[in-house]
C-alpha cells in the first residue's frame, strides 16, 4: 500500500488545484472561506497521512510480532480511507460551487482533480466519483449563455471565430419555440469550437478537451433530432470546423442538398460518412461511388440503401478491395439479374462464385460454365440448383424443399415437367403447388387418386376433374 501515497499525493494538490480556480470566480466571501477549509482539511489530513507512512516505515524494522505489523497495516488502511473519502466529498460539493459560476479554468482543474481521485478510489476498490460527463458539456454551454449576454440585440455575433449569426433568426418565420432550439444548439457549437480542431476523425487535443468535445458533440446530435429543428440549421452548420461538418454529414435528418454539399467536402471522412448516412439519397450515393478515396467507395457499397446497380459498379471497379463478406452479401441479393450474376460469377473467390452457382437466377450459360469450375465445392453447387438440374434432367439432385415458392410454382406448371418431379412436389408445403400438380397432364393416376382424397376442397375437386377428363376413373 506504500504506493498509494504518490497517487494521494497528486489528487489531494489537484483538487486544492481546483479549488483556487474556482476561488479567482468566486464573489461570495463565505463560500470563499468554506473553501478555505476544505483546502486546510486536506492538507492537514495528508500531512496526518506522511506521518503515519514515516512512523510505519520506522517501525517496521522493529516490529517483531506479525500481529503489530498487522496492526499497523489496518490503521494505515483506515488513513487512507478518510482521505479518499475527504478527497471525494470535497470535490462533489466542488462541482456543485463551480456550477454556479463556471470557468474554463476552474472545470479543467476539477476535471484533472476527479481523474486523480478516481485512480486512488480504483487502487482501494471503492466506487468512483459519480460526476457525468453533461455535467461539463452543461457548464460549458452555461460559459458560452454569458458571452452571448453581452452581445447586442441588433446583432448577435455568436463568435468571431464562426460564420454563425444569430441575426438570422430575425428573418426567418420562425415560433418562439424554434427560436430556443435553433440558439441552444449554436450556444453547445461555439462550445464545441473553443477547442481548435486540426484534424479528423478526432481531435488533437488532451484527454480532458476531447472528452469535453465528445460530449458536446453528442448534445448537438440530439437536439438535431428535433423533428421542430429548421432546415437552414443544418446548412449553415454544414460550413463550420471540421467535427461539426462530420456530425452533420452523419445526421440522418440532415437534407439532401447539404449532404450533396457535403459529398464534395476536401476531408475524406466527411465524404465517407455522407456515403454511410441511410439517409443519402441514391443520386449521391452513386456520385461517391467514383470517389478517388477507396474508404469513400467502399462505403457507398455497404450502405443497404444504396441502389443495386451502384452497389455492384463499385463492386466490378474495386474487386480487390472489396471485403469478401460484403461481396458475399451481394451476391445472395434476390433482385440480382443474370447480367449481374455474369458478372459476379468472375469474382476471385469460390466461395462468391459458389453463391452466384445456386442462385435461382443464374443463367444456364453460366451454370455451365461454372459447372467446369476450377473448385470443386462450385462445381457441386451447380448440380444443386433447381434449374441446372430440370435442364440436364438430373432431378435427383435437387431438394426441392429448399427452393423458392415461385420456382416450384412454375416447376409444377411446366408442360415438360416429368412424372417423377411431380410426384415430389405432389406433397409440397404449398397447396398452391400441389393444386398444380393435380392439374398436371403429366402426373401419374396413383398421384392424382392420393389427391383426389386431399382435405383442400380445391385440390381434391383439381385432382377428380383431371382423373375423369383423362379417363382414369
Amino acid at each position: 500500500m506504500f504506493f498509494l501515497l504518490p497517487l494521494i499525493g497528486a489528487a489531494v494538490g489537484a483538487t486544492i488545484g481546483a479549488i483556487i480556480a474556482d476561488d479567482w470566480a468566486e464573489s461570495d466571501r463565505a463560500e470563499a472561506r468554506h473553501h478555505r477549509d476544505m483546502e486546510n482539511a486536506l492538507t492537514s489530513k495528508y500531512s496526518s497521512l506522511q506521518s503515519k507512512y514515516n512512523e510505519i516505515a520506522d517501525e517496521s524494522k522493529a516490529l517483531a510480532e506479525e500481529q503489530n505489523k498487522k496492526l499497523a497495516q489496518l490503521a494505515l488502511d483506515n488513513a487512507h480511507l478518510d482521505i479518499a473519502l475527504e478527497l471525494s466529498c470535497s470535490l462533489v460539493k466542488l462541482s456543485q460551487d463551480i456550477s454556479i459560476n463556471p470557468t474554463h479554468e476552474s472545470l479543467s482543474k476539477l476535471q484533472e482533480a476527479i481523474r486523480q481521485t478516481n485512480q486512488v478510489l480504483f487502487e482501494l476498490d471503492k466506487q468512483p466519483i459519480p460526476i457525468s460527463g453533461r455535467y461539463f458539456t452543461n457548464n460549458l454551454a452555461a460559459i458560452e449563455k454569458k458571452k452571448l449576454a453581452g452581445k447586442t440585440k441588433e446583432k448577435v455575433e455568436i463568435s468571431e471565430k464562426s460564420g454563425i449569426d444569430l441575426s438570422v433568426l430575425a428573418n426567418k418565420n420562425l415560433t418562439k419555440y424554434e427560436k430556443i432550439i435553433v440558439t441552444q444548439v449554436y450556444e453547445l457549437v461555439i462550445s464545441a469550437m473553443d477547442y481548435k480542431v486540426v484534424s479528423l476523425p478526432m481531435p488533437r487535443l488532451d484527454g480532458y478537451q476531447t472528452n469535453i468535445v465528445i460530449d458536446i458533440i453528442e448534445e448537438i446530435g440530439e437536439r438535431l433530432s428535433n423533428h421542430a429543428m429548421p432546415e437552414f440549421v443544418f446548412e449553415q452548420l454544414s460550413e463550420e470546423q471540421p467535427h461539426i461538418r462530420l456530425l452533420i454529414a452523419r445526421h440522418i435528418f440532415t437534407p439532401s442538398h447539404t449532404l450533396d454539399k457535403l459529398s464534395l467536402d476536401s476531408q475524406a471522412l466527411i465524404r465517407e460518412a455522407v456515403a454511410n448516412n441511410s439517409s443519402c439519397p441514391s443520386y449521391i450515393l452513386d456520385k461517391l461511388s467514383s470517389d478517388p478515396e477507396l474508404s469513400v467507395r467502399l462505403a457507398v457499397l455497404a450502405n443497404t440503401k444504396t441502389p443495386l446497380s451502384t452497389r455492384l459498379k463499385v463492386l466490378v471497379n474495386n474487386k480487390k478491395q472489396v471485403d469478401l463478406s460484403l461481396r458475399k452479401s451481394l451476391a445472395v441479393d434476390s433482385s440480382l439479374t443474370s447480367e449481374n450474376l455474369a458478372q459476379l460469377s468472375q469474382d476471385i473467390s469460390p466461395e462468391v462464385r459458389k453463391l452466384v452457382a445456386i442462385h435461382p437466377n443464374t443463367s444456364l450459360e453460366i451454370l455451365e460454365k461454372l459447372s467446369k469450375d476450377s473448385d470443386f465445392s462450385v462445381r457441386k453447387a451447380v448440380i444443386t440448383n433447381p434449374q441446372y438440374c430440370i435442364d440436364t434432367g438430373n432431378i435427383h439432385n435437387i431438394d426441392l424443399c429448399k427452393t423458392q415458392l415461385k420456382f416450384r410454382k412454375d416447376l409444377a406448371a411446366n408442360a415438360l415437367t416429368k412424372s417423377e418431379v411431380l410426384a415430389k412436389l405432389s406433397s409440397d408445403r404449398s397447396s398452391e403447388v400441389r393444386k398444380l400438380v393435380a392439374q398436371h397432364p403429366n402426373t401419374a393416376r396413383d398421384i392424382l387418386e392420393k389427391l383426389a382424397k386431399s382435405k383442400n376442397m380445391e385440390i381434391k375437386a383439381a385432382a377428380k376433374n383431371s382423373l375423369h377428363q383423362r379417363h382414369l376413373q
